[in-house]
């Protein structure tokens, strides 16, 4: 046997039997006696947890045990809440409302877990696009640099067009000018 599951096994055997003596002072509990109860549910549920653990996944003998367990921890749970609710109605009141804050805080921090994640994901969408501004910034100038760039290149080619045909234009002139002095 695994001995990870004895030493959880052990542990839960003794917090039960602290239950039970929880049981016995039930009606004459105070608000205390209610939370060391609850604490004492706590580590049962932290001994089956830890039993769970131990053994994983796996059936057998400690699978049997591990089950049988938890049906005594919830048939505790529910007989220890009816008889603080016969004995103590102001109490079983409280019990209720601390289950609901429990509740309630575990929503909560689910909410908060949540509420990070959404966090953690806008933060890179900002630093993603805080890098595309960045590039698009680059982008712009040097767009800027090669538009200029494009113009001036356009400005010389009209110039030497402009410079080529006054040439030819004189070439031309010149030649037509020699013909005419040479035939006429």
């Amino acid at each position: 046997m695994n001995e990870e599951f004895n030493l959880y096994e052990e542990e839960f055997q003794k917090y039960s039997k602290a239950l039970m003596s929880k049981f016995h002072q039930a009606p004459t509990a105070t608000q205390q006696d209610y939370r060391e109860a609850i604490e004492e549910f706590n580590n049962l549920k932290r001994s089956l947890d830890g039993m769970q653990l131990s053994i994983g996944n796996r059936s057998g003998p400690q699978f049997t045990k591990l089950t049988q367990y938890k049906s005594e921890f919830q048939q505790l749970k529910q007989q220890y809440t009816q008889y603080v609710q016969h004995t103590s109605p102001t109490l079983a009141m409280a019990i209720k409302q601390n289950e609901q804050l429990i509740e309630y805080t575990k929503i909560a921090y689910e909410a908060e877990g949540h509420a990070t994640h959404i966090q953690f994901q806008l933060q890179n969408q900002t630093n993603k696009l805080d890098g595309m501004i960045k590039k698009t910034t680059e982008a712009t100038h040097d767009v800027g640099t090669s538009e200029s760039l494009i113009n001036r290149m356009k400005n010389r080619a009209i110039y030497r067009k402009i410079l080529t045909y006054s040439m030819v234009g004189l070439i031309l002139i010149s030649v037509i000018i020699i013909i005419w002095y040479n035939y006429f």
